[in-house]
């Protein structure tokens, strides 16, 4: 199990994630059980930046206790990112 964002307790191994591009922005999707919530970055999509990311973030969550995914965006580098 894992905290989600500090309000969800959730399976690790339902969360489910995925970058896609918004006109010039970059969005991340996350997903688990019913629930979702999407971060829109000011950066522009970069296919090799967001491989290295999702990469990242399934290496942080084998050993999390719990994530934020705000966090996790601003130590990829991704600037001005925010739930919407």
């Amino acid at each position: 199990m894992i905290v989600v964002n500090g309000r969800y307790i959730v399976a690790k191994d339902e969360i489910r994630g995925y970058f896609y591009r918004d006109g010039r922005a970059t969005v991340l999707d996350i997903r688990w059980s019913d629930w979702s919530t999407q971060y829109k970055c000011a950066d522009d999509y970069d296919r090799a930046r967001v491989q290295a990311a999702m990469l990242n973030l399934s290496l942080r969550l084998q050993d999390a206790r719990s994530v934020d995914f705000g966090e996790f965006l601003q130590d990829e580098g991704f600037s001005d990112c925010g739930r919407f």
